[in-house]
C-alpha cells in the first residue's frame, strides 16, 4: 500500500591471489527510500579481508568490516576478525576457527515496527546491553565439499 518504495543496491568488489597470499576488498551500497514505515536510507558497508598460507594445508586470515545503516541510534559497525582455515583431503574438508572483536557496542532499534542492528544469531554477533561494547566472539565451522 501506499508509494512504491525506490531501492538502489550496488557492490563494488575485487580478489587477488599471489604466491600463497590472498586479498578480497568489498563496497557495498543500499539507497531506499519512498518506502511505507521505513526512513530513507543510504546505507553503506566495506569489508577487507587477507589470508596467506603458512603451510600447504594451513591459512591464517584477518578480516576488517565497517559499516554505517543510517539509523538514528544504531552505532557503525567496527570489527576485527582473525583466524584460520585447515584444509583436508585437498581443499575436500575444510576447518575455520575465528575470533572476532566488535569496537562498537552492537545494538539494536526499533523504527516504525521495523528493527535495525548489526547482530545476527548467524553470526554469532548478540546485541550488547546498554552502555556495553568490546563483545567477543569465537565461531568455529566445518564445510565439506563433494
Amino acid at each position: 500500500s501506499g508509494d512504491e518504495a525506490q531501492i538502489i543496491r550496488w557492490t563494488v568488489d575485487a580478489a587477488t591471489e599471489f604466491n600463497g597470499a590472498n586479498l578480497f576488498a568489498m563496497f557495498v551500497a543500499n539507497h531506499q527510500s519512498d518506502a511505507d514505515n521505513v526512513p530513507d536510507l543510504d546505507q553503506y558497508a566495506i569489508v577487507v579481508q587477507g589470508g596467506i598460507f603458512v603451510s600447504e594445508d594451513l591459512e591464517l586470515i584477518a578480516r576488517y568490516e565497517w559499516g554505517d545503516l543510517d539509523v538514528a541510534g544504531v552505532n557503525d559497525l567496527s570489527l576485527l576478525t582473525v583466524g584460520s582455515n585447515k584444509y583436508f583431503h585437498g581443499h575436500r574438508l575444510k576447518l575455520s576457527v575465528d575470533l572476532g572483536y566488535a569496537f562498537n557496542a552492537l545494538n539494536q532499534v526499533s523504527v516504525a515496527g521495523n528493527t535495525f542492528g548489526w547482530t545476527s544469531s548467524f553470526s554469532g554477533w548478540q546485541p550488547d546491553a546498554d552502555g556495553k561494547d568490546g563483545q567477543v566472539v569465537l565461531r568455529s565451522q566445518v564445510q565439506l565439499i563433494f
